[in-house]
């Protein structure tokens, strides 16, 4: 069964791209590109070219990395597969964004945030490229314009965690946006801010005390009344920590 054997070397290529052994991984994924190739399986072919693009990106050969996402954009239209065709562009330009290509970061992520704005119901795709545009206005200096993007990574992900049923769920994906917290304090910052800055620390620091606090209410663990207090106390103490030592960064 070759589409099974195309299928197998596939996912031998990502198991190898995950472990780091990028040549092993490049021998699967080209193999597994030709057999897709062959029996004109075109979204195996698109799985394929965008694997071997972040392997070639990975190796730092931009060139064959941009030949290979160049080709998975084609055949993306083929596949009139708009959702492919912004994962796509949104990988070129994390490849800009990684070489410090801003400018041109900032034309393939705003495309691809552009297309799946209409099509992303849950906004997580949305959400991920907000986070990469924030970034690259950041590194362009255009600390307004990102504060507008991780704004709204913050807010889509914070309406996609709410419609999550399964508690894991719902921590794992916050998580991801722990960077884009501190990322937001830092522009807003730069922009002399401080008071903006320091909600978005507490808000974060809220945050994850209240999936602490599921978890331990989802294992149906008893806290006494005056344990809460205790750790209320504590979480206010280290708040005035915090803004102390914001402030002294704002004054220096």
């Amino acid at each position: 069964d070759r589409k099974g054997e195309g299928s197998t070397l596939g996912n031998l290529g990502t198991v190898q791209e995950s472990l780091r052994n990028y040549p092993k991984a490049l021998e699967y994924c080209q193999h597994a590109l030709e057999i897709n190739r062959e029996l004109r399986d075109h979204t195996g072919e698109f799985n394929s070219l965008c694997t071997l693009g972040r392997i070639h990106q990975q190796l730092g050969q931009d060139d064959l990395a941009l030949t290979q996402f160049q080709r998975a954009l084609e055949v993306s239209r083929e596949l009139a597969d708009p959702r492919r065709e912004a994962w796509v562009d949104y990988s070129i330009g994390n490849l800009h964004y990684s070489r410090k290509r801003y400018n041109r970061a900032v034309d393939y992520v705003q495309r691809a945030l552009n297309t799946v704005a209409d099509l992303d119901v849950f906004g997580d795709l949305e959400t991920q490229y907000s986070i990469l545009l924030g970034d690259c206005h950041a590194a362009k200096g255009l600390d307004s314009l990102a504060v507008e993007d991780y704004t709204a990574a913050i807010n889509l992900a914070d309406s996609v965690r709410g419609g999550l049923e399964v508690e894991a769920q719902r921590r794992s994906y916050v998580e991801r946006l722990t960077g884009v917290y501190a990322h937001m304090v830092l522009s807003l910052l730069r922009l002399d801010r401080g008071d903006a800055a320091f909600e978005y620390v507490e808000r974060s620091r809220a945050r994850a005390f209240l999936d602490h606090e599921s978890q331990i209410d989802g294992l149906g663990l008893e806290i006494p009344v005056a344990a809460r207090a205790h750790i209320g106390e504590s979480i206010a103490a280290l708040g005035g920590l915090n803004r102390h030592r914001l402030d002294r960064f704002l004054h220096q």
